[in-house]
């Protein structure tokens, strides 16, 4: 890892919120800059170069993104995000008419669109750990479960979900929806590895050092025909008469409007970075995570309640509310996440309440953990003096 790739680096600042948002590297800083000093134009509705040229780097970006995850060009939507990603897909599959269930410690976005849209809403309990207690713990699937949602990667816990876990083996008619925001930077998806049942999947960029406001939708073609556009307008329109109209093929005819296109060119900027770095870099927060883990369980009155070593470690430390930690460090440039995560729901059924998160990426140094839990080591003493 080449730390000087990434210019918000050198400000100094120990910045270990990367759940929420990564740094971005100058190749994907210089790339959205080029498309809009060179490139810029619409796609798809111009004959002229600029627009000929613009409509080649989206559809070129769509491929990156699917032979990232190995999938087909024509399962990627793009849009704003995860968030966005999971709405969109609750009204194209039409879950007013679905009886979905999710993992209960997961994140608001793939449990508040479900609640506010499927017929009915089921939550999977959790143990103790965050991990999902199975079919034999709670229900069995295949009695009422039209789709399974589940969080691939706690952004809480940091581990690692499994669909097998949580649900069993249920009847093929099942759909699974995987939220993969934090999975995407930290574990390697091949959508053609998941069980034989359909499948859709979101993700947001700029949690893999793409840009803000750019995410993507991945809908395998065995539902493509369960499917309605969420939202209408230009672009997802083939022919428009008075009183009908013909659909766009898809994935057009599920991106209504002009699209992020800056956005989907950077996307595809950070996934060849990462992609060109990813056993380094997996195996970097590996051994960083590890060292984290061990050197934070030293630390007097700190409770990790994270169980696995991975790069999302959140705590408790006695006596200081998860704020004051989070404002303690930031005096001293260190950047962590504090409070409920868009998980209050999960913390709450647990017992646990609000949390201080470290997480973690490969620009991340042992040398910033240390100075992470040396200052740590003062904090009672200096907050209860």
């Amino acid at each position: 890892m080449n730390r000087n790739d990434f210019p918000q680096l050198q400000d100094g600042v120990i910045y270990l919120d990367n759940a929420a948002t990564t740094f971005k590297p100058k190749c994907v800083i210089e790339r959205i800059n080029d498309f809009y000093v060179h490139e810029n134009a619409n796609i798809y509705r111009g004959l002229y170069d600029l627009s000929v040229k613009a409509t080649a780097q989206y559809d070129e970006a769509r491929q990156t993104v699917a032979k990232f995850i190995n999938a087909e060009p024509e399962e990627i939507i793009f849009t704003s995000g995860t968030t966005d990603g999971i709405n969109k897909f609750t009204q194209m599959i039409n879950a007013k008419d679905k009886i979905v269930a999710s993992d209960i410690t997961g994140h608001h976005s793939n449990l508040l669109p479900w609640r506010k849209n499927a017929k009915e809403f089921k939550y999977i309990p959790s143990r103790k750990d965050g991990s999902s207690m199975g079919p034999d713990n709670s229900f069995v699937v295949n009695d009422f479960i039209d789709i399974a949602a589940m969080s691939m990667y706690s952004n809480v816990f940091g581990n690692t979900k499994s669909f097998d876990d949580a649900y069993g083996r249920p009847e093929p008619r099942v759909i699974f929806f995987a939220d993969a925001a934090q999975a995407i930077a930290h574990k390697k998806i091949d959508v053609k590895t998941f069980r034989d049942n359909p499948l859709a999947l979101a993700f947001s960029g700029h949690k893999i050092f793409g840009p803000t406001g750019i995410g993507v939708l991945y809908i395998s073609k065995k539902i493509h025909d369960q499917l309605s556009p969420a939202q209408f307008g230009g672009e997802m329109v083939e022919d428009v008469r008075e009183q009908d109209f013909d659909l766009a093929p898809i994935p057009q005819r599920f991106e209504a409007g002009t699209p992020n296109i800056a956005g989907a060119i950077g996307l595809a900027e950070a996934i060849r970075y990462f992609s060109a770095h990813q056993n380094e870099f997996f195996t970097h927060e590996k051994k960083l995570a590890a060292y984290a883990h061990r050197i934070l369980s030293e630390i007097e009155g700190l409770k990790i309640i994270s169980v696995t070593y991975d790069p999302i470690i959140s705590f408790t430390i006695d006596s200081v509310h998860p704020h004051d930690v989070a404002q303690y460090l930031a005096v001293h440039n260190i950047c962590v996440r504090a409070g409920y995560h868009c998980a209050q729901v999960g913390l709450d059924y647990l017992g646990i309440g609000p949390v201080t998160r470290i997480s973690l990426a490969p620009y991340n140094t042992f040398e910033e953990i240390d100075k992470t839990v040396e200052v740590l080591k003062n904090i009672r003493k200096d907050m209860y003096v």
